[in-house]
């Protein structure tokens, strides 16, 4: 398979050269300031701030929602502004961590193999105003309303008897496919792990800086002992306290180098496991979709069975009275509307038959008058009767299944792009999860040997720091 040209030049700069934010710069729009960062690939250069990398991700995120974008650096939090105030946002290192988070951001899309190749991620890096760029992308706005699965939901919407159930949880599904749900139980485990992970390494820096700084003061204290001593042991305790100051910088050295190269790339993986539960959550919900319109196909099917066998017993028995001799026309439907009502008509006919036998004991004139309208009003109420239930009961039932095939058809349709949606949703996600798994094996095997190797350094540092104090005290006569 031949390799795809690069569609523009951006393109073909990512895929030789490696994005990096120089810098942050303080500007001003009107009364308000906020820092924008400067990137950098070989001699492109662009500004911009980190609501425009909010933007650029919720972009990618409707053009690709089966993708695993990569996450941001938080926002600064409203505790954060609580106590420093105005200060949280100038905070120096709060700017140098999210350069570098944000840089991360930019790495690992251009790293991914449908993303980099997105034309506005590449659009980003353009010296144009952002929301120009995202303006002229209009299926950055439409493509996931013209999706398939949105599509049959508007559809199904139109009919009452299909409306789908939608779930939050692949555990509600009756039929989960395995590798999804053990998915989401890895993902749950291993956010959790990595949660506690960085927690306990949090402390742990937190702790080195505290010595770090105990260590600058002790070395203080001791060069100002050296000072009240002469000759060797005054050059003793000075050694000894170049090396409290070399531990003091190797320790700080260390703290700052976890902080980089452990704790930032655990927190940005635990922010990928959100990103992945709500990934195999929106599958689930398409899942969900389609049982819906299986349940309502189902349904629908059995009604159209139950409205077919009675149509077949209805020409049956016309094709009986017919063959009898019956009188045909309004009298044949009268016949089918009364199987619909038999108690009214039966309770008619009681009536009916009671008005006979009072009119029959030799009841007068009046009596009979009465007896005769009150039949004419009995005679009113049956046809009154046979008028709601149903004037043509056989034309109801036919136009009832004339619509139940047109609706099964509709759910048919929907059946079939939701199964064709649904099985491309599941293969776009199976290809991230299988990139992201190899993606993050190798990333924790470079976290692990980074970790590896700033405590060898900071060993190797404090061991030679401390072999020469202990040459120099070993030249202390007694």
């Amino acid at each position: 398979m031949e390799a795809q040209e690069p569609c523009c030049r951006i393109e073909k700069l990512l895929a030789e050269h490696e994005i990096q934010i120089l810098d942050s710069d303080k500007m001003s729009e009107g009364a308000h300031s906020f820092i924008v960062y400067k990137i950098k690939i070989e001699d492109v250069e662009v500004k911009r701030r980190y609501s425009e990398f909010e933007s650029l991700r919720s972009t990618l995120l409707k053009l690709h929602p089966s993708c695993i974008i990569p996450p941001l650096p938080e926002k600064t939090s409203l505790a954060q502004y609580a106590t420093k105030q105005n200060r949280a946002k100038n905070d120096v290192l709060m700017i140098q961590k999210r350069k570098r988070m944000l840089q991360s951001f930019l790495k690992r899309i251009s790293m991914h193999f449908v993303l980099s190749k997105e034309h506005i991620f590449h659009r980003f890096f353009e010296d144009l105003p952002w929301s120009e760029v995202v303006q002229s992308v209009p299926a950055a706005n439409s493509k996931k309303a013209d999706s398939p699965t949105s599509s049959a939901m508007s559809h199904s919407r139109t009919n009452s008897e299909s409306t789908v159930r939608l779930s939050d949880s692949l555990e509600d599904l009756r039929k989960p496919d395995p590798r999804f749900q053990e998915c989401e139980t890895y993902t749950s485990k291993f956010e959790h792990s990595i949660a506690n992970t960085e927690k306990a390494q949090r402390k742990l820096t937190k702790k080195l800086g505290d010595l770090a700084a105990d260590y600058s003061e002790f070395g203080a204290c001791l060069n100002a002992v050296s000072l009240n001593e002469s000759e060797e042991l005054a050059s003793a305790i000075e050694r000894v306290g170049q090396a409290v100051d070399s531990s003091f910088l190797s320790t700080k050295t260390l703290a700052n180098s976890l902080q980089y190269e452990f704790n930032e790339p655990l927190q940005e993986y635990e922010q990928y496991s959100v990103t992945i539960r709500k990934i195999l959550k929106a599958r689930g919900k398409k899942y969900t979709q389609l049982e819906g319109i299986i349940d309502s196909l189902k349904h629908k099917k059995a009604a159209l069975e139950e409205l077919e066998k009675s149509e077949a017993e209805s020409k049956r028995l016309e094709e009986v009275l017919r063959s009898s001799d019956a009188p045909e026309g309004p009298e044949v439907h009268s016949l089918a509307a009364t199987d619909q009502v038999p108690e009214l008509e039966n309770g008619v006919e009681e009536l009916q038959v009671t008005d006979l036998s009072n009119g029959s004991n030799g009841t007068s004139a009046g009596e009979t008058s009465t007896v005769t309208k009150r039949r004419s009003f009995l005679g009113k109420i049956s046809h009154k009767i046979h008028g709601i239930v149903d004037n043509d009961p056989e034309a109801t039932r036919r136009l009832q299944i004339t619509k139940n095939r047109d609706q099964i058809e509709s759910l048919e349709d929907q059946l079939e792009e939701c199964s064709q949606d649904l099985s491309s949703t599941s293969s776009e996600i199976q290809l991230n999860l299988d990139f992201f798994q190899r993606q993050k094996e190798y990333d924790l095997r470079g976290i692990l040997l980074n970790y590896a190797k700033a405590h060898l350094a900071w060993c190797q540092t404090n061991l030679q720091a401390w072999q020469e104090a202990s040459e120099e005290v070993d030249k202390i006569t007694e």
